[in-house]
């Protein structure tokens, strides 16, 4: 079965294979996550240590429970997992998530290999070497990760760290995953499993995918491709040079490819590719909540005349069209701000414009017949407060044209959760840069299929 119709038809029972009462271990912490996380399906525990665990009653074997469980976590040692894979192969269980490395990342394949033959036709298998599952819409939480908030954003990762990272970062962006699956060594279900379950996934906007290997890369752009149609892809690739694809052997257990090829297949399928994890983040941000953009002509309001030299610097640079507001637009500019501006793009007001004046901007409607991006960068000074910043940009209601807020300044992590609950944020110049640039190859990308949301 595949994973979507897996998923579809629902997770209603869990086994937790090496369930332990003692903290830190692994079985401990997906039995306190799954629990505390709401899931409200039937969980079995299964440790013949233990009668059981957080009183919970704990069985032997898998043989023994009163049914088959729909999915089992298994955290047992590399050997005790061939014959809990056997069992629940035998009982009609549908999904195994290993935990448990120690299979061809190690140099076992022969291990992995038959770990895949006692599964049969029948059983899927996440993993080995996984970081288990998360699926929001389940109140699935069967992960050794760090999951602060669900969210939008679906997480197809081959390393459960970069996931858990990933999904870290989106919170501070007032984000989330919809659902994060981490895949390990790949031995049965793929990256292209989970591309095709969030493409049909309503609860899911757009996916960040950590890539290592692939078994057929194929297979990946044609899936790829269809996801990138719907919703926004973004992909951190692992292993470009020489010593990080041998690192990847010891990883996940895969061969890596030639990196300038798989950046050239990205572009076919209408991928964006990023170099780390916050680019990756903000991106994805910036992408799902903006889809798409008209144009490349841009306007840049700031209340600081350095930094906006610096981004129209970085913008012109990346083929980005910075127009002067025609004279009855800037009027009405000069009218809501109530000053007049250095420079006609950037726009700047100057540090003793208000913040409140500076937002009002966003909606003046006559901006799209000009602009098809505005970015806003706004640096404090010690007329503000946090609190001050943070209502600002909470009564902001609509904006005409999309907007992206660039904040460089104090409390930042703070304020950038204030303004990501209204509007999109990057953090940094470079990524806004290439936010920029995304927007406009995912709008280029939609106007070849003629998916143009615009």
């Amino acid at each position: 079965m595949d994973l979507t119709d897996l998923i579809k038809e629902g997770i209603h029972s869990v086994a937790i294979v090496g369930a332990s009462p003692k903290k830190g271990k692994i079985g401990n912490v997906i039995l306190t996550n799954l629990m505390r996380y709401g899931f409200k399906g039937r969980v079995y525990l299964v440790n013949p240590k233990y009668k059981e665990v957080l009183g919970i009653k704990c069985w032997s074997s898998v043989s023994e429970l009163p049914e088959a469980p729909d999915m089992a976590v298994i955290a047992v040692p590399p050997k005790a997992v061939i014959k809990v894979i056997s069992e629940l192969s035998r009982v009609g269980c549908k999904l195994a998530v290993i935990i448990t490395s120690g299979f061809k990342e190690a140099g076992k394949e022969n291990l992995e290999n038959e770990l895949i033959s006692r599964a049969g036709p029948y059983l899927r298998i996440v993993g080995p070497n996984s970081a288990g599952i998360f699926l929001s819409k389940l109140r699935l939480y069967a992960s050794i990760e760090v999951i602060v908030s669900s969210g939008k954003v679906g997480i197809a990762t081959q390393s459960g760290a970069v996931g858990g990272a990933i999904s870290y970062i989106l919170s501070k962006l007032s984000s989330g995953p919809s659902f994060m699956i981490s895949l390990g060594n790949m031995c049965d279900v793929d990256i292209n499993e989970v591309l095709r379950y969030a493409l049909q996934d309503d609860d899911t906007e757009a996916v960040i995918a950590y890539i290592e290997w692939l078994r057929s890369g194929k297979e990946f752009m044609i899936n790829a491709k269809e996801l990138s149609k719907r919703k926004p892809l973004v992909v951190i690739k692992g292993g470009w040079g020489e010593v990080s694809s041998e690192a990847i052997l010891s990883h996940t257990g895969g061969f890596s490819g030639s990196y300038e090829v798989f950046l050239g297949a990205m572009k076919q399928c209408g991928a964006y590719v990023a170099s780390d994890l916050q680019e990756a983040c903000e991106v994805t941000e910036v992408l799902r909540r903006i889809k798409s953009i008209r144009g490349n002509r841009v306007l840049v309001v700031t209340n600081s005349g350095g930094l906006g030299i610096l981004a129209v610097s970085h913008l012109e640079h990346e083929g980005a069209s910075l127009p002067k507001p025609p004279k009855e637009l800037l009027k009405e500019l000069v009218s809501v701000v109530g000053k007049e501006p250095t420079g006609r793009n950037p726009l700047d007001f100057g540090g003793d414009s208000r913040l409140i004046d500076l937002l009002k901007v966003a909606g003046i409607d006559e901006l799209k017949r000009t602009y098809d991006l505005l970015l806003f960068l706004y640096v404090p000074t010690a007329l503000d407060t946090k609190e001050s910043i943070c209502r600002d940009f909470r009564s902001v209601s609509e904006v005409s044209i999309p907007t992206v807020v660039y904040y460089e300044g104090g409390w930042k992590e703070e304020v950038i959760k204030c303004i990501s609950s209204k509007l999109p944020v990057v953090t940094s110049i470079n990524n806004m840069t290439k936010a920029f640039k995304a927007l406009q190859s995912r709008a280029k990308f939609l106007r070849r299929y003629s998916l143009n949301t615009e």
